[in-house]
């Protein structure tokens, strides 16, 4: 599980690419100077992997899986990225951080992951949802395994289950969505 980065500006969350570290110790000013840097890029689902090698910005690409290969994003993470090289091999990931539609994933797990149960944690399948015209869930397919079969049955099992209502994803973030939504379900921290 990587570190999710989250600024506040007078105490509120504001939308914007998020980077965390995948592999590498950049220093933190330049991981925030990179989220100023990338701020005003578009929004989007996928998360992107950015490369620094040698003290110099190498490549950003959409994870493997991502949707959409957007040249006008790429080119516009790019830019951001070259302004901040890191003096350290480093392995970014950008995710575009919305508090709105964190709030509304939080609604929309806590479901799920009641259904599926208690688990250990430390791993979750990633379900695609498609959303129709009204916001509307519909079944789900397997966007990326856990690594743990019986996780990600159990997982595709209790987005079917006929009793499980998610919240319809709000008009306003349907635009980030497009046509599909990936939740990430990990079922209930089970207690010690």
């Amino acid at each position: 599980m990587w570190t999710m980065i989250t600024l506040f500006a007078s105490g509120l969350a504001y939308a914007g690419w998020a980077p965390s570290v995948e592999s590498g110790t950049p220093p933190v000013y330049l991981l925030a100077q990179i989220e100023q840097a990338t701020a005003h890029c578009p929004a989007a689902q996928s998360e992107w992997i950015a490369r620094y090698q040698d003290g110099a910005f190498m490549r950003v690409a959409p994870i493997a899986g991502a949707q959409d290969d957007n040249g006008a994003l790429q080119s516009c993470l790019e830019a951001g990225l070259k302004q901040h090289p890191l003096p350290v091999d480093s392995l970014l990931r950008l995710s575009f951080k919305d508090p709105a539609a964190q709030a509304w994933e939080i609604r929309a797990l806590q479901p799920l992951n009641q259904q599926l149960g208690p688990r250990s944690p430390g791993s979750c399948a990633t379900l695609r949802f498609p959303i129709n015209s009204q916001g509307k869930l519909g079944t789900p397919t397997l966007a990326q395994g856990s690594g743990d079969i019986d996780l990600d049955t159990l997982a595709m099992l209790a987005a079917k289950a006929p009793t499980l209502t998610l919240p319809p994803v709000p008009e306003a973030l349907q635009t980030l969505y497009g046509d599909s939504v990936d939740l990430c379900v990990s079922g209930v921290q089970a207690k010690r």
